[in-house]
């Protein structure tokens, strides 16, 4: 039987290299030259355009702190005009506020004795008035009495006239008959009897003339003392009515003291009222039960109608590179940046010391604003005192490659020794190391 000799093995050969006279079905894993030098290209001029860009773009570097619009002229604070415990806040902060209006109560017991010793001298007035009243009505009665008595007195004395007239006459008569009597008794034509009864007649007609002439003179007498009378009672009463007048006088002027100063208040009660229409700024006391001094500032209120300037609360980290002239960037809280815009303004004054704020220490910055309105459906909405928001100050510009290197000059600073600054202090560091 013949022997079957087997078909030799195919020679070994990779599973992906493509037999000789076909087609690879996969990529070339090799690209080509052309290629990849294009993208080493295109990558160097990428890194050249961003290190000059870091390089030359200068980004704007500002200062962030919040702001609120206050009168150029400042504001009006609010004050308690009595000490004494707040009954009622009528007010919240950024209201607006008419002239006059009811914003604080203080219930003051100062002003309760003010108000009792105005009531008590009003009472007092009110006596003084009957007083004075009662006064003139009885020396009205005293004058009209005084009055009378001298009308009769002077028609006694025109009585007592007539009869002295007459009684003379009748004296001078009757004087004539005795002498007429005396002489024809003498001559014996009449009796003794009869002479007698004449001189006696006579007598009591001189009697009656002396009698008419004393009464006269009482009379007189007594016209003189009413005169005299009525002269010291016209002068006491004169005198009474002036120390009235002036008593009037001078509780009518306290009374008007007590009244202007107690015109915003019932009983003990004070309303302190708002000095002007506008918007309420800050609000010191803000709720019911505080107890506050005379003097003591409740809240400060922006007049309407002045002229506006942005206030801003500088940090201590961003004060050394404020100077007057730098730009601000106002982003108002009412009228949000993103859709209305942003607003501008111009440092103009930049305090020299820090004062306490809410967010903590900073420094006072007085901006000009540039517009007092705000576009908003095409119609200018005005700002109003009170308004705030964030404010950003261009303190200069710096390269993109700087801020880059900034966390580098941090660390460096960190690693840093004191006593790298100063020469002298290496030698004692080196020493204290030792």
């Amino acid at each position: 039987m013949a022997s079957t000799t087997p078909d030799p093995l195919p020679s070994a050969r990779p599973p992906d290299e493509p037999r000789s006279g076909t087609v690879s079905p996969f990529f070339d894993p090799e690209p080509p030259h052309w290629a990849a030098r294009g993208l080493a290209y295109l990558l160097i001029g990428l890194f050249a355009v961003v290190l000059t860009g870091a390089t030359l773009v200068r980004l704007p570097e500002a200062v962030s702190c919040p702001f609120v619009l206050l009168p150029i002229h400042g504001t009006d604070p609010v004050r308690a005009t009595r000490s004494g415990e707040v009954g009622d806040v009528r007010i919240l902060q950024a209201a607006s506020v008419t002239a006059g209006a009811a914003l604080f109560t203080i219930r003051s017991s100062d002003v309760g004795g003010r108000s009792a010793e105005l009531h008590t001298l009003e009472a007092a007035l009110h006596g003084d008035e009957q007083h004075v009243d009662n006064a003139r009505r009885e020396h009205a009665s005293q004058t009209l009495a005084d009055e009378q008595e001298a009308r009769r007195l002077d028609q006694r004395l025109a009585y007592l006239a007539g009869a002295i007239e007459r009684e003379r006459n009748q004296v001078a008569l009757t004087a004539q008959v005795v002498e007429r009597y005396d002489m024809a008794y003498q001559k014996g034509f009449t009796s003794l009897v009869d002479y007698l009864s004449r001189r006696a007649e006579a007598n009591r007609t001189a009697m009656e003339l002396a009698q008419f002439i004393t009464e006269q003179n009482e009379t007189r007498t007594a016209q003189e003392k009413l005169r005299h009378e009525a002269s010291a009672r016209d002068a006491k009463f004169a005198e009474t009515d002036r120390g009235l007048a002036e008593e009037r006088e001078r509780t009518g002027i306290r009374i008007a003291a007590l009244r202007q100063e107690l015109s915003h208040s019932v009983s003990d009660e004070l309303t302190v009222p708002a000095p002007c229409a506008g918007t309420v700024l800050r609000l010191a006391v803000k709720a019911a039960g505080a107890y506050v001094h005379e003097g003591d500032v409740l809240c400060e209120i922006a007049c309407s109608g002045e002229r506006l300037q942005a206030e801003l609360t500088i940090p201590e980290s961003g004060v050394g590179r404020i100077k007057s002239g730098q730009g601000v960037k106002l982003l108002y809280d009412a009228f949000p940046y993103q859709r209305y815009g942003i607003k501008y303004g111009t440092v103009r004054w930049v305090s020299p010391s820090s004062n306490a704020a809410p967010e903590g220490r900073g420094f006072r910055t007085l901006a000009d604003i540039e517009s007092d309105s705000v576009q908003v459906d095409r119609q200018p909405r005005p700002l109003v005192a009170g308004m705030g928001g964030t404010a950003r100050v261009v303190v200069g510009r710096r390269s993109i490659i700087s801020a880059a290197f900034a966390p580098l000059r941090e660390l460096q600073e960190a690693f840093a020794d004191a006593a790298d600054a100063a020469p002298h202090g290496n030698d004692r560091q080196r020493g204290h190391d030792d």
